[in-house]
């Protein structure tokens, strides 16, 4: 019981933060109003030093759009990008993607969304105590097993798993 009740306070208050946020000019609208859906996806390369860049971002690019359009007025997205590639990600141009409000601490943001997608980050662990869905979305699953790997066969997980961004 007092989990639930935690929990209630805890997206109240942060809606009531977001709230005082939009009165007082910030541009964010009041969040429950909508489904909020969180991406954090992990980066991609073989060091935490280097990246082929341009083909990343051509990929995200890719994912963003097809979700921007299957998005309803109703859901926003937010998106937030490990460092080494977050600069290289215009969201500018989406109508129902967004970035993470800087004006909210990134887990007390992400505790208040409605589900997660995700790839290979560790952010499933963390966000798996909501209860809340979780989504991997592995749609390099093998390119990625070559280059990275894992330490644990993430097939195994209890979370949907898709590898096409039609089924996304």
């Amino acid at each position: 019981m007092s989990v639930v009740v935690i929990k209630v306070f805890h997206r109240l208050f942060l809606l009531a933060t977001l709230l005082v946020q939009e009165v007082c000019g910030n541009v964010m609208q009041v969040y429950e109003l909508y489904t909020c859906l969180a991406y954090m996806p992990t980066w991609r390369g073989q060091s935490n030093h280097e990246i082929e860049s341009e083909s990343y971002k051509q990929q995200v690019e890719e994912i963003l759009s097809q979700l921007d359009q299957s998005l309803t007025d109703r859901q926003k997205l937010y998106v937030n990008f490990h460092p080494i590639v977050r600069s290289e990600i215009e969201l500018d141009c989406y109508t129902h993607i967004f970035p993470f409000p800087e004006e909210v601490e990134k887990y007390e943001f992400l505790n208040s969304t409605d589900a997660l997608i995700t790839d290979y980050s560790s952010v499933f662990f963390d966000y798996s105590i909501t209860g809340k869905p979780v989504i991997l979305y592995m749609y390099d699953y093998d390119q990625y097993m070559e280059d990275r790997g894992m330490y644990f066969d993430i097939k195994q997980l209890p979370f949907r798993k898709i590898y096409q961004l039609e089924e996304l």
